[in-house]
């Protein structure tokens, strides 16, 4: 086992902003069971990580099952070690053949345990085998004195595993805020001790995210300009590179101490996390230059509790515990549907009528802006005929029934509050008010702009024809 050198290349701070959202709770696992890792097992399940309370004991636990409907099986194998009599555990990560093909039909499982006959405190873990946790292998991984300048190791918290790697947290002992990340490769059996400013500066590393074959981002936290912040960074396998290094603040006047997960999303990634006011979810897009963007936040508080941690996070469902008093602790699920407008626009026609229909397909109540863009034209065999003494056409606007056509002609027209799916229906009615020379054609195009988003907007258009009798 071999340390490598840390390079760190750029690093950027961002203060990040609040987003609407729509949040669902839900109670998962039994009392006392808590939740510490996620990952995906299969299109519909999921395997939970944590820890549960037995004969007094902590001890680690794995759970397959459902998110959305809560059923699932768990399981609590004790680490196995020769010569070791095991005390205590937590599991706080695993790995899946969804993410990793090579582990076929098994699972990895990254944790820390206690013996008794040991001289140091927790040791790190990896488990591969069966998920029923039956003849598995279980292999002990701490982080070298070697690799800390000769220094006795005192506790090795690996927090988080994906493709190759393992990430999690060490400090030494007898030596006080001496608590640092390391990142662990599984197939050379290699730890990278991470420096960040320098190893005292507290930094941890809770989660690990494969984007590719050679390419991963680390979330944890560390010290920077005096607080500690939360941080992502890249690493590539192949160079030892680690770029893109990035600090994140929940506000500007409140901290973000550290990410506690993360999980790769389509435009970039969600997080986890733990601020001075709680715990908080958020959405850090990836810039095209590769760079990561501003996060976007959602308070995360468990309804009618004063404690929730937020601990790891799959897809847009962040978990964590809550204390219920006289109860016990409780793991939950808070579903997170950021607020979205969004807004279509149809139209049918019958003669000489047409009706659009503004529908609100946004998450959120919303209303929306009408305009109108008209062109009539004119078609005829012959001679020109006299221009008629007034406009031979009459062209009216109904939206649900009460007239419109001023507002809608002065660009001040608008569909009022619509629901999720709810919708307004506009009629444009085309009358002669003499008998016509020749055909006319009316062409209409209806734009609804959602008043809570411009950038959301839709149109239709129609063609109307009314001939001479």
């Amino acid at each position: 086992m071999k340390a490598l050198p840390l390079v760190i290349v750029a690093v950027t701070a961002f203060a990040g902003f609040h987003c609407r959202a729509e949040v669902s709770y839900s109670t998962i696992l039994d009392v006392n069971q808590s939740v510490t890792g996620v990952r995906g097992y299969d299109s519909s399940t999921v395997v939970l990580t944590g820890s549960l309370q037995s004969n007094g004991a902590t001890v680690g636990m794995w759970w397959l099952g459902s998110l959305s409907s809560g059923a699932g099986t768990t399981y609590s194998p004790t680490p196995t070690f020769s010569g070791q009599t095991v005390t205590t555990s937590i599991f706080y990560s695993a790995n899946t053949a969804l993410y990793d093909p090579t582990l076929g039909s098994n699972i990895r499982v990254t944790g820390s345990y206690q013996y008794s006959e040991s001289t140091v405190l927790n040791h790190g873990f990896l488990y591969t085998g069966p998920v029923n946790g039956v003849s598995g292998a279980w292999t002990q991984i701490d982080v070298p004195g070697s690799s800390v300048g000769g220094a006795t190791v005192e506790n090795t918290i690996p927090h988080s595993t994906m493709g190759d790697f393992v990430v999690g947290d060490y400090d030494l002992q007898g030596v006080s805020a001496s608590g640092n990340a390391f990142l662990y490769r599984i197939s050379t059996q290699a730890w990278t001790i991470l420096n960040i400013g320098g190893t005292s500066n507290l930094t941890t590393a809770y989660g690990i995210w494969q984007n590719g074959v050679d390419s991963y981002t680390i979330a944890g936290g560390s010290q920077y300009l005096g607080a500690n912040k939360a941080f992502l960074v890249d690493y590539t396998p192949s160079t030892g590179l680690f770029t893109h290094l990035t600090f994140f603040d929940y506000t500007a006047v409140t901290g973000l101490t550290h990410f506690e997960g993360i999980t790769g999303v389509a435009g970039g990634y969600n997080v986890i996390a733990t601020t001075d006011s709680g715990a908080a979810y958020g959405f850090i897009p990836r810039n095209g230059d590769g760079t990561f963007g501003t996060a976007a936040w959602t308070a995360i508080a468990y309804p009618g509790t004063t404690t929730t941690t937020g601990d790891t996070v799959y897809q847009n469902v962040a978990m964590g515990i809550y204390i219920v008093q006289g109860v016990g602790v409780r793991s939950y699920t808070a579903t997170v549907v950021p607020d979205a407008a969004g807004v279509a626009v149809s139209v049918k026609k019958s003669g000489a009528k047409a009706t659009f229909t503004i529908t609100n397909t946004g998450n959120i109540a919303d209303n929306f802006n009408l305009s109108r863009v008209i062109n009539v034209a004119n078609s005829y065999n012959g001679p020109t005929p006299a221009k008629p003494g007034k406009s031979p056409l009459k062209i009216t606007y109904t939206l649900n029934g009460a007239n419109v056509t001023k507002a809608l002609e002065a660009r001040t027209a608008t569909t009022g509050s619509l629901a999720p799916g709810g919708s307004a229906k506009l009629v444009e009615t085309v009358t002669a008010n003499e008998s016509l020379a020749f055909t006319r054609t009316i062409k209409t195009t209806i734009k609804a702009v959602s008043a809570t988003d411009a950038s959301q907007s839709d149109s239709a258009k129609v063609t109307l024809v009314v001939k001479p009798k």
